[in-house]
């Protein structure tokens, strides 16, 4: 349930918010100004949900046993690579962060991550690079250059609902606006 909070409360959380707040010029900010209030009533919903439904498994008797557990300094067993994952994790939460600022788009930063992620653990390269989903990155590649071709061709849905805000009315979420295989009905003369 997390993932899905902050994935919808963030710009960076998915793919498709990064292809809207991007289209709208969206900042960080903005974006979490946006959806960061519906993400945390529907924390709060979810929390009393699950407090209600689950409150007799979370009446727990047992104890935990502390000497059992890892420490922490058995979990990392290099201290180089986990200084450089940090900077790497940091950096990359202070340009999504301050991306409006910097100018950079939240796709440039995700490739820049990624190549600063590949090029500090040079030993690891192939390895990593068979972990990633081909599949997914393929699809991801078709979507956007069907969506580069289509705003080509069709009206954009931003001059759809600026004109209608311009009108005095509110954005319709008709069939031809929001599907874009009924973009056809708002070509361009």
């Amino acid at each position: 349930f997390c993932a899905n909070l902050g994935g919808s409360a963030t710009m960076s959380g998915d793919p498709p918010n990064i292809i809207i707040g991007t289209s709208f010029g969206y900042s960080f900010t903005d974006f979490i100004c946006n959806t960061g209030v519906i993400a945390a009533i529907s924390l709060i919903f979810t929390l009393i949900f699950f407090y209600f439904a689950y409150r007799k498994d979370l009446k727990v008797s047992q104890t935990v046993d502390i000497s059992q557990l890892p420490s922490p300094e058995s979990a990392i067993t290099d201290k180089r690579g986990f200084v450089i994952s940090t900077i790497i994790f940091i950096s990359s939460i202070v340009l999504l962060v301050t991306h409006a600022n910097t100018g950079f788009s939240v796709a440039t930063i995700g490739i820049f991550i990624a190549v600063v992620t590949l090029l500090c653990a040079p030993k690891h390269i192939v390895e990593i690079l068979k972990k990633v989903d081909y599949k997914t990155v393929l699809f991801f590649i078709g979507f956007i250059l069907s969506e580069i071709n289509t705003a080509a061709y069709y009206t954009p849905l931003s001059e759809i609902a600026q004109g209608e805000t311009q009108k005095g009315g509110a954005f319709p979420l008709t069939a031809p606006s929001a599907c874009p295989r009924c973009w056809p009905s708002s070509r361009r003369p």
